[in-house]
Order: structure tokens, then C-alpha cells, then sequence
């Protein structure tokens, strides 16, 4: 996705590169829907694997939110609305933050009943 995000910067921001970036996020969005639903069909065996399970749902969904917010902003972008693409590019750096950080949550939540890995 970087190199297509490069490609796409350096052709001026055209339609026709944007159309990559789009179809790159929109397929890591439906990789997303599957390993959720596989999340969703798991039993925690205790309360850290509850917490493990939670947060790394929550980290997910603010994942998946993030590249939605990257899409509309390439979108803004090459129709010229800069401080719409802006705006949706901060807002998507913000939920991939946010996923990091439930992410880290939920491996310390699991590491303290399997160990550091």
C-alpha cells in the first residue's frame, strides 16, 4: 500500500492511481470483516482471554475506521478538497493510533497467562 500511496503523490494525485490505493484499502477492510468474525466465534478460556478478545475487537474496528477515513481522504484529495483530505487523514492516523494502542493492551492482557513471547 506505500508504494501505491507513493505512486499516487507522485503522479499529482490522479484518479487513475487513486483507484489502486482504493482497491488496496477496500480489500484489507474485507480481511478485516474475516478475522473478525473468526475473533467473534472464539470462546476466552479465562478473563484475561475475555480482555485479549475485547480489546483486540476494539483494535480492529478503530483499524477498520481508519481505512475508511484513508479512502474518503484519497478521495478528497484527487478531487482537489485538500482540507477534506487533511482533515480525513489526521482522523484516519488517530484511529490507527488508537488501534496500536487497544493492540498492546490486548497482548499484555494475554501474555500474563501465556508469558512474553
Amino acid at each position: 500500500a506505500r508504494d501505491a500511496y507513493r505512486a499516487w503523490d507522485r503522479s499529482g494525485e490522479r484518479p487513475r492511481h487513486a483507484r489502486r490505493i482504493i482497491r488496496i484499502l477496500r480489500r484489507t477492510r474485507r480481511e478485516i470483516d474475516t478475522v473478525q468474525a473468526a475473533l467473534a466465534a472464539e470462546q476466552p478460556s479465562s478473563d484475561n482471554g475475555a480482555t485479549y478478545k475485547r480489546l483486540l475487537t476494539r483494535s480492529l474496528r478503530e483499524f477498520d475506521r481508519g481505512l475508511s477515513f484513508e479512502i474518503g481522504g484519497v478521495r478528497a484529495a484527487t478531487a482537489g478538497r485538500i482540507a477534506l483530505a487533511r482533515t480525513r487523514f489526521a482522523r484516519a492516523g488517530r484511529m490507527h493510533r488508537l488501534a496500536r494502542r487497544h493492540e498492546r493492551r490486548a497482548v499484555a492482557a494475554i501474555e500474563q497467562v501465556l508469558g512474553p513471547g
